[in-house]
């Protein structure tokens, strides 16, 4: 994954299931936040279930070129029984500026 200066971010997390049930999980709260390199927040997004667990979502910020920036995405969900889903993942790019 790359941060490109003046690019939207576009999101997608496939895969979210409940593999006890056997079944797609289409009710998860999927958020994003990207934050600078001093841990603020510049832009977020709830993600939207397009269908078979699969959701997607878009974030526009102000970027650097030479910044480091972290995206974090979270998902949560109560599964069949009162089971828990909570995931969280964090990736730190620098922004560049597309050269194509």
């Amino acid at each position: 994954m790359a941060f490109y200066v003046g690019d939207t971010i576009l999101i997608s997390v496939d895969g979210v299931v409940d593999h006890i049930a056997g079944s797609p999980i289409t009710n998860a709260t999927v958020s994003a936040t990207l934050k600078d390199s001093g841990g603020t927040t510049i832009g977020s997004d709830t993600l939207t279930h397009i269908g078979d667990g699969s959701y997607r979502g878009a974030i526009t910020a102000t970027m650097t070129v030479g910044a480091t920036y972290t995206l974090e995405v979270t998902v949560s969900a109560t599964m069949t029984g009162g089971r828990t889903l909570n995931h969280k993942w964090k990736i730190s790019e620098t922004a560049q500026e597309r050269t194509t």
